[in-house]
């Protein structure tokens, strides 16, 4: 199984995959005639998709051969909200996951968040919040370290709102009352924070975007 970070377009025809999978952690796959294989709406943000490979002759990364959905994830595909949130999110991860180690728990966490995000019928607004506060804590550098830290981005103000998404459950996380300026702040307190722990750049294209929807939402 391989969660879809990125795609770029490789020669003529071909697609190079970038993911996450359960099998061996990042990796990044050739997908020959691309175009000519349809199902291409299957590698959207953070699609889950089932495939097999072939070894290239031409270099170091795998061929996929074919692939299918793991999941079917209609709503991300089809809801704008959704859609931006799993760009902010599969960015965030091609650009800060550079290990291609494999970790079954780092997998599983990501494809549950996935299917929270497919199956989320109320407000979405603090999803990206609430991934981003596992996800860092996952990766070994939890939150609240960072308010003890020689490094600190969080002033008090964003410390007890991070504090408060990081001892909730999922669905009380998405409850929790944000205006758009401080959801914005602790997002961009949080990158920075993943920034320096990560020593990789999280300066990301989707952020300008998902504040916009996230700041609709708040209304």
């Amino acid at each position: 199984m391989m969660i879809v970070l990125h795609t770029m377009k490789y020669r003529e025809s071909s697609l190079i995959i970038h993911g996450y999978t359960k099998e061996s952690g990042r990796e990044s796959m050739v997908l020959k005639g691309a175009s000519r294989k349809g199902g291409l709406p299957l590698l959207h943000p953070l699609s889950i998709i089932e495939y097999s490979v072939s070894d290239s002759k031409y270099g170091s990364m795998k061929n996929i051969r074919d692939f299918s959905a793991g999941y079917r994830l209609d709503s991300i595909r089809g809801d704008i909200r959704k859609n931006i949130m799993a760009m902010f999110i599969s960015e965030l991860l091609y650009r800060t996951v550079v290990l291609p180690e494999k970790d079954e728990r780092l997998y599983g966490f990501i494809e549950d968040a996935v299917l929270k995000l497919e199956n989320i019928s109320g407000n979405i607004a603090n999803f990206h919040i609430w991934f981003t506060d596992r996800y860092i804590s996952m990766i070994g550098f939890p939150m609240e370290k960072g308010f003890e830290s020689f490094f600190n981005p969080f002033d008090d103000e964003l410390a007890a709102l991070l504090s408060r998404v990081h001892g909730s459950g999922f669905d009380e996380a998405m409850r929790i009352p944000m205006t758009g300026k401080s959801r914005s702040g602790l997002i961009s307190a949080m990158l920075k924070y993943i920034e320096y722990h990560t020593g990789t750049r999280a300066e990301l294209r989707s952020l300008p975007v998902l504040r916009s929807i996230t700041e609709e939402l708040c209304h």
